[in-house]
């Protein structure tokens, strides 16, 4: 759920232009149906992320979670976008925006 309050706040405050708070909402509400996983994943894996990428703790969960849905993808402007962490590749939505 993090992500998609951190997707909300960014499309609406942080762009140059932002999306209404209707069509925000109407989009985490469309992502909400997608499958998703518990933030139950391995303390010690993420920290030990965490420590070995030098990321913060919250990034190293998002990277674990994507992971363990099969994601190849991580699409994050927290993150170095081309970043490698394991199978995930982290790439900017906002790159060029």
């Amino acid at each position: 759920m993090q992500v998609l309050q951190e997707f909300f706040v960014t499309v609406t405050r942080r762009l140059p232009t932002t999306l209404n708070v209707s069509t925000a909402t109407a989009a985490v509400e469309d992502f909400a149906r997608w499958p998703s996983t518990s933030r139950r994943l391995s303390t010690s894996s993420r920290r030990s992320l965490h420590e070995q990428a030098q990321i913060s703790f919250w990034d190293a969960m998002d990277i674990r979670s994507a992971a363990s849905l099969g994601c190849g993808v991580l699409y994050s402007e927290d993150l170095n976008a081309g970043q490698q962490y394991d199978d995930v590749r982290v790439t900017d939505p906002f790159a060029g925006a």
